[in-house]
């Protein structure tokens, strides 16, 4: 058995121990922040012009060279010699072990699907540059860049902690080296197997110094050659307003609150005079979550990302408590790339949908095995593309799925009955 098979059979015990946990915690969590005289910075939808929300939160005073040094330094990489912690043994020790890491998952993953996108995707509906839409994606920045490299803006959404990056020159160096190592521990199911398990990721970042999401976006933002220029906390608003808060109240939302957490980092490729973003929101996608929150899909039709990508979503969109999500991409996507995990393939409907299938349907991994689809099965029989590298819960090449659908009409078809 090889470390990747080692690894699944190690998560897919913790995932059918936690998997009714997750669906409880998927429909109970609405997770945003109440209104604060602090807050500030208006931003317009959807290029997000700062403006005044409340006065009173002190500017950060931290600049694009501070965001993208920290990001190359948690990404394992070369920063300049003048930087206090290029000396240190704990960023020299995380930057050898981050070296392996990335060249294997790089050779492995990413270059595939690079390929993929090239010939796949390049020719999509509207320009490369287009929004794209993320649900369930976690901090999942190493596959979205890959498939869409040079999409403006990606709206990302989970149920991880937004998290925040502190100073890493504060730290000790034990201390420095103890978060380094939980933060390579966070990574450890992607960069192996393609997918992060929400539960165990989510206690492995609120333990962390380098918490939550944020410090991965900036990883792997640097990971993927981008600058990184700033990132803004957020919360968005029931008006609809997304303004600017601190790290601080952004972490510590309840459930009871009415408004979103969230954080914008911004990046940029190197000769491209564009900023781009990442947009990343932590609330409850189930039908419940969506009533309590409606801006949310608000903001989304703001933006209007005319593709949406799905992948290792624990089949979640097949269940009556996410229908509202699931019409939602069904009306407004031009096109959908996901694996088996997105929207059940008998709700694209011939007459509305093109459809293009890689690689090979073999069936959910044993906890989901109630998720099989006999239609997908009947549609890989017929026909397939090859599909080059691994993705999903099945993770190996031999054994993954993606499904490329486009819009045929405009021509509204929602679910079929349950």
């Amino acid at each position: 058995m090889d470390k990747g098979e080692e690894m699944l059979t190690r998560l897919r015990g913790l995932v059918s121990a936690t998997f009714r946990t997750v669906i409880v915690t998927a429909t109970a969590l609405g997770c945003n922040v109440q209104a604060n005289s602090n807050d500030v910075g208006a931003v317009e939808v959807p290029r997000m012009t700062p403006a005044e929300c409340q006065p009173g939160l002190a500017a950060d005073s931290r600049t694009a060279l501070w965001w993208d040094s920290a990001a190359r330094i948690l990404g394992g990489m070369d920063v300049p010699e003048s930087a206090p912690i290029v000396g240190r043994k704990s960023a020299a020790a995380h930057r050898s072990q981050m070296n392996t890491l990335w060249t294997r998952f790089n050779a492995k993953r990413l270059q595939p699907i690079r390929e993929f996108a090239q010939r796949e995707l390049a020719n999509g509906p509207g320009p490369t540059t287009a929004p794209v839409f993320y649900p369930f994606s976690g901090p999942d920045a190493a596959y979205a860049l890959a498939f869409f490299p040079a999409a403006a803006d990606l709206i990302f959404t989970g149920l991880e902690p937004v998290g925040e990056v502190v100073d890493l020159d504060a730290m000790d160096d034990p201390t420095l080296a103890a978060s380094l190592e939980q933060l390579r521990g966070s990574l450890r199911s992607i960069l192996a197997l393609s997918f992060f398990v929400t539960m165990e990721m989510d206690a492995d970042l609120r333990r962390n110094k380098l918490s939550g999401v944020t410090p991965i976006l900036i990883l792997f933002l640097a990971r993927h050659g981008y600058t990184v220029n700033d990132v803004d906390h957020v919360v968005l608003n029931p008006d609809g307003r997304l303004c600017r808060s601190d790290a601080n109240r952004v972490r510590d939302v309840r459930s009871t609150d009415e408004r979103i957490p969230g954080v914008i980092v911004r990046f940029q490729a190197v000769g491209d005079p564009r900023e781009r973003r990442i947009i990343y929101f932590k609330t409850d996608l189930s039908n419940d979550g969506l009533q309590k929150h409606p801006q949310y899909l608000k903001f989304v039709e703001s933006v209007n990302p005319p593709t949406t990508i799905i992948k290792s979503a624990s089949y979640l969109l097949h269940l009556k408590e996410f229908t509202t999500l699931r019409d939602h991409i069904l009306r407004h996507s031009q096109a959908v790339l996901q694996d088996d995990t997105g929207v059940p393939i008998k709700l694209y409907r011939a007459v509305q949908w093109e459809r293009r299938l890689y690689g090979a349907y073999v069936g959910p991994i044993p906890i989901f095995q109630a998720r099989f689809q006999p239609e997908m099965a009947n549609a890989y029989r017929e026909t397939a593309q090859p599909l080059g590298f691994g993705i999903g819960y099945q993770h190996e090449s031999h054994e993954s799925n993606l499904q490329l659908f486009f819009r045929r009409s405009d021509k509204v078809i929602t679910t079929l009955p349950e």
